[in-house]
């Protein structure tokens, strides 16, 4: 299924579910929620609707509770059009065959028919103006921003809203919109899938820097008490290692760079003997930054993914362990 779903989809059906996976928790939220609450579930990227399948029994429980659990499935691709119709209905759900991005347009979709890889390409705006309409085989693409502040609840009811992100590679070019304009500090719950290889080249570093610092950029720039409680992203392999990001080399080098040369000894003795007084001065004052405290790697993370680099960023101890090790390899000559 789309997003390597199998977890989510397990926890819906109740097979082999974990306690603290994403998905489980807003649906225990939601029943935790008192009468007359809204909740929302946007599956975008549905594909052939995998995913949502398993939301029917949910949504019925709901409005049988006296809540309201909206979902609504995005899916640009005309293959799955009729299918997804049928399955919204079925579930009572509301399907938009449309394509997202950062502003609104239209789209025709490249790959093979019902791949889960298939893409939407933008058509340039002035020969879709030239038709007067759109042709067969393009899709209409809406502005996902605007589309959050339209049809989801304001940030001060305290409605849940749960968004399952798979847009096959334009995330990147997605989510610093949905930021900017405030759509991320809306959700509650957030699943995402990213595909850093499938970006063009000359921008897979920034999409890069994008998955390193999406943490703090949410909790940084979402006004307090707002934005996901927890994120699960979906680092697969095949999507994201293996190929080349031009300039990465080049920019490490670049930041190792000391006296016009490499110096990566001097570099980790500097760096073990900084987080050595950060440890003391640690130790002393008997607190951690309270931005950890409110916000951790090991609160969002809780499905997947190594929080190794994201507890340096709170433990002095950790990272002079690591600045340390990486001493004694570089001074040994063993293997990094």
């Amino acid at each position: 299924p789309t997003m390597r779903a199998h977890v989510a989809m397990l926890t819906l059906l109740g097979v082999g579910a974990v306690s603290d996976d994403v998905v489980s928790t807003f649906i225990r939220a939601v029943r935790a929620s008192p009468a007359g609450s809204r909740a929302v579930v946007m599956d975008v990227g549905a594909n052939k609707g995998d995913w949502s399948r398993p939301w029917g029994p949910h949504i019925a429980a709901a409005h049988r509770e006296g809540r309201e659990l909206s979902l609504f499935l995005f899916e640009p691709q005309p293959v799955f059009h009729e299918s997804l119709t049928v399955l919204a209905k079925r579930i009572n759900a509301t399907f938009l065959p449309v394509a997202v991005g950062n502003h609104a347009g239209t789209v025709v979709m490249h790959g093979a028919a019902r791949s889960v890889e298939a893409k939407a390409v933008e058509v340039d705006r002035s020969a879709v103006e030239e038709q007067g309409q759109v042709r067969a085989g393009q899709v209409e693409m809406i502005d996902l921003a605007e589309w959050m502040r339209e049809h989801l609840p304001p940030l001060e009811t305290g409605a849940l809203v749960l968004l399952k992100l798979d847009v096959e590679g334009t995330e990147w070019k997605l989510l610093p919109w949905l930021l900017m304009q405030g759509g991320l500090c809306r959700v509650t719950y957030l699943l995402l899938e990213w595909h850093i290889n499938f970006a063009p080249p000359a921008r897979r570093l920034e999409a890069l820097g994008l998955r390193l610092a999406f943490h703090n950029l949410l909790r940084d720039g979402c006004p307090h008490k707002t934005g996901p409680r927890m994120v699960w992203h979906d680092d697969w392999p095949m999507n994201n290692f293996g190929d080349i990001i031009p300039g990465l080399a080049e920019m490490l080098q670049e930041r190792e760079r000391l006296d016009g040369r490499l110096d990566e000894s001097r570099m980790a003795n500097h760096k073990r003997r900084q987080t050595a007084a950060a440890v003391l001065h640690s130790a002393k004052v008997g607190i951690r930054d309270p931005d950890c405290e409110a916000i951790t790697c090991r609160a969002i993370h809780k499905v997947t993914n190594s929080c190794t680099f994201f507890d340096m960023g709170c433990d002095p101890v950790l990272t002079h362990q690591f600045y340390s090790v990486q001493q004694h390899r570089r001074v040994t000559g063993t293997a990094r």
